[in-house]
């Protein structure tokens, strides 16, 4: 098992670090992870369809801001692209990135909730599954059956779908039923656990599948590589959703927007994001979080990246800060690799989980954040060059950073953020 130090940071596991007051949570909670069109990122989507992006994960837009008549329950990619759907409890189909509206149940009378929604394998059709194993083909999805009215010992939390034709569908209590032809690999109904499972994720092959339950202990069935387990872990939040991710691993979703890697790399989590995001400009590269990042052009050339949230204010206090004869530039967000590649250079010779996830940043040599708490991974944060104490950059910075938001980190007289830190 591979649980990155990242994600012990900021993912839900106790490490001291008091929670963010606008942190995921409650109604509004972390409820899906998706992952990008390569593999090599994530999108987290709240149950108000708030969307944060991670790794090479794009933006293409959310739901932040609309009157919901339910909330979203899961969220699902089209292989190989950038498509996104999202549905509520409702059976309201929302679409993102190309994706197209095959038809919902939103308005129409359901004998249970909507609890996942699952793409067809050529990504022209959807299908609806209900609490009850009720499920509603749309597009090309060839209808799969369904266990609508047969009486069912806990309810339906989540589907996948298998290599050919057919549906999995998973209950809170390990149960798998196979419908439309999909083979059976095995289950954990009627089989101890100690927490309610909460999601299934088919194999790369789709000859598999991995059970996993709220404590995070997974269940490996078929071809699926046991990816290892977050079972006897304490966690601040149970595990809600879960997506795999290249090479057999799997990412897991906490309902506070904490990620779990489990042979996978941690690229963010949403634990710090604001709730509901703001929203920025569909296809905005959106690494960073809140929303995505934006590009902000140095009056002497060069550019800074920062979160689209404050580029505009970034873009107004590079322009004023050279009417006054001061052209400032610097680095602002920064990948969460390049984070942990920082904390191996700066925070212990050899450097081991425990110098690069959990070392105090003072004790680094400069200080550096541990990876997950930085605020230049979420792009709140700018490096200006040239500022050292005393100099045009700092002198100008002292006198009028505070009416552009950014405050300066004590420590670090080059170091601006939203927060001071």
């Amino acid at each position: 098992m591979t649980l990155t130090g990242a994600a012990l940071a900021v993912a839900g596991l106790a490490v001291g670090a008091a929670p963010s007051a606008l942190a995921l949570g409650g109604a509004s909670a972390g409820t899906a992870i998706t992952a990008s069109s390569d593999g090599n990122g994530y999108a987290v989507v709240s149950a108000v369809g708030g969307r944060y992006d991670y790794g090479d994960s794009t933006f293409t837009g959310s739901l932040a801001g609309t009157h919901l008549n339910a909330p979203v329950v899961d969220a699902a990619a089209r292989s190989g692209s950038n498509a996104t759907w999202m549905v509520g409890a409702d059976g309201g189909v929302f679409t993102f990135g190309g994706a197209q509206f095959h038809g919902s149940m939103g308005g129409k009378p359901l004998n249970q909730p909507i609890t996942a929604i699952v793409p067809s394998a050529t990504g022209n059709g959807y299908v609806l599954v209900a609490r009850d194993g009720g499920a509603f083909a749309f597009g090309d999805f060839a209808f799969p059956g369904s266990m609508a009215g047969t009486r069912l010992n806990a309810p339906v939390v989540d589907a996948a779908r298998p290599a050919g034709a057919g549906l999995w569908e998973v209950a809170s209590d390990g149960g798998v039923f196979a419908l439309g032809g999909a083979p059976f690999y095995g289950s954990m109904g009627g089989k101890p656990l100690n927490a309610p499972i909460t999601a299934i994720v088919a194999s790369s092959t789709g000859k598999g599948y991995l059970l996993v339950a709220a404590d995070g202990g997974t269940f490996a069935f078929g071809d699926f590589p046991f990816p290892g387990s977050l079972a006897g872990i304490r966690l601040n939040a149970p595990i809600v959703d879960a997506v795999a991710a290249a090479g057999g691993g799997a990412w897991l979703l906490a309902a506070d927007g904490g990620v779990f890697t489990l042979n996978a790399p941690f690229y963010g989590a949403a634990t710090g994001e604001s709730n509901p995001p703001p929203p920025s400009p569909v296809g905005t590269p959106a690494k960073g979080g809140n929303g995505g990042n934006t590009s902000v052009a140095c009056p002497g050339g060069g550019a800074i990246t920062v979160a689209a949230s404050i580029g505009p204010k970034v873009a107004q206090l590079l322009g004023d800060a050279n009417k006054g004869g001061v052209a400032l530039c610097g680095s602002g967000w920064r990948d969460p690799q390049e984070q942990v590649a920082l904390r191996r250079k700066n925070c212990g010779t050899p450097a081991t989980p425990d110098t690069i996830y959990k070392k105090p940043s003072n004790q680094c040599s400069p200080p550096t954040a541990i990876p997950g708490t930085s605020m230049h991974e979420r792009g709140l944060a700018i490096d200006f060059t040239n500022c050292a104490k005393g100099s045009a950059c700092f002198r100008w910075l002292s006198g009028n950073a505070s009416r552009y938001g950014l405050a300066n980190l004590p420590s670090e007289s080059w170091h601006w953020s939203t927060t001071g830190r």
